[in-house]
């Protein structure tokens, strides 16, 4: 497990060398399969058990079936269903995996500081890169894209803070150096998360000097759950009069809205709009179950994909998939509330989140294994946690 641990974040530097995805996977595959033997865990499934495994399961199922639509999405499928798989590692290592802390904050320092004299071998002094985008994918490091050197350095900073022993060297790093590296690195998104993960970070500094608490009670928290799904089922209704079309045309760049956002968004409202355009028009179970996990660049007038988590969710599990998923979420958040004996990993789990469903509103987050395995990962292990407090 440590040298799984250790190897993830590098690996996600290597995204243009796919094959060590797959080898994580079958990684993966072996240690649930070492442990679950191992601790014997097939004999006592029941007392194991917990209703979110039911839901994630569940997504699993929704998500084939999505696949079977369209087989020919093979690699999107096995990007998904691994961080299904990478759940159900945590939730049978449980917190023995937070033993590995250290693993994880010396690929942290590797990832940042192999990024940060990266950049400044490219770029020099400059503390500002500037010039056109299509030249500064990633501004400066080992990653493939932009987005992906964010997401990398911002999960690194999370580890750092969270494991590392060295407390002057984890503050310079987190904050001048990974805060540099994330806002310019040109990502509008990532830098929105870096500021949310920086005052989760404030509040758990708050927290363990018993300056503050971070609890919701149980009415309030049911009422926001009924608020979300609430707020889903609206969604659902308005997309079934609301001339998506229509509006579609009303923010393309021909028009001042769309010279505005076409800046900040890369055509991605248009997109957007296309495939809600096109979902709507679909029979009334197609729109409960979806249509498939791949094609909907075909229905766009940019011919691109959803770059949307939340775009890509309807169109590919439709309203079965999305209720799910936020019964999903909603499990997560409520065992991050109630978890009052590990903080660190109730954090820990929380801005992991914060960086998957915030980066999922302009890419699809979940198709990313840098994205999505940390989140479930560390889920399962809170999740367990959880089931042993209740125990005793």
């Amino acid at each position: 497990m440590p040298i799984f641990l250790f190897l993830k974040q590098i690996i996600d530097m290597l995204y243009q060398y796919q094959i060590l995805d797959y080898g994580m996977v079958l990684f993966a595959v072996g240690l649930l399969v070492c442990k679950i033997y191992k601790d014997k865990l097939y004999k006592n499934i029941k007392g194991f058990f917990r209703p979110a495994d039911a839901v994630v399961f569940l997504l699993g199922v929704i998500y084939f079936l999505s696949f079977l639509r369209y087989m020919q999405a093979y690699g999107v499928f096995f990007k998904i269903e691994s961080c299904f798989l990478i759940y159900f590692l945590g939730r049978v290592y449980g917190k023995e995996l937070l033993k590995y802390g250290k693993q994880l904050a010396i690929a942290g320092y590797v990832v940042v500081y192999s990024n940060f004299f990266c950049r400044f071998y490219q770029f020099g002094y400059k503390f500002i890169v500037s010039g056109p985008e299509e030249t500064l994918l990633n501004v400066g490091g080992l990653y493939y894209y932009k987005t992906d050197l964010a997401v990398g350095i911002i999960i690194a900073m999370l580890f750092i803070y969270m494991f590392s022993e060295i407390s002057w060297l984890k503050w310079i790093t987190i904050l001048p150096v990974c805060g540099y590296m994330v806002f310019y690195s040109g990502a509008r998104t990532q830098q929105l998360v870096m500021g949310i993960a920086y005052i989760l970070i404030l509040l758990y500094e708050l927290e363990k000097h018993r300056k503050f608490s971070m609890y919701v009670s149980s009415k309030m928290g049911k009422i926001m759950v009924g608020t979300m799904f609430f707020c889903l089922f609206l969604f659902f209704i308005v997309l079934q009069v609301f001339p998506f079309d229509s509006f579609a045309d009303y923010v393309k760049v021909g028009t001042g809205a769309g010279s505005f956002l076409e800046k900040l968004m890369h055509s991605r409202h248009v997109i957007w709009w296309d495939i809600l355009s096109y979902f709507r028009e679909q029979p009334f179970l197609t729109r409960v179950f979806g249509i498939d996990l791949q094609t909907e660049y075909m229905h766009t007038a940019k011919a691109m994909r959803a770059h949307s988590f939340y775009i890509k969710q309807i169109y590919a599990t439709g309203y079965i998939g999305c209720l799910a998923f936020l019964a999903f979420v909603s499990t997560v958040l409520g065992s991050v509330n109630r978890c009052s004996n590990h903080r660190k990993l109730a954090y820990l789990v929380l801005v992991l989140w914060v960086v998957l469903l915030g980066s999922g509103l302009t890419i699809e987050s979940i198709e990313s294994t840098q994205m999505s395995w940390f989140p479930m990962l560390f889920t399962g292990v809170l999740l367990s946690e959880e089931k042993k407090s209740v125990q005793e």
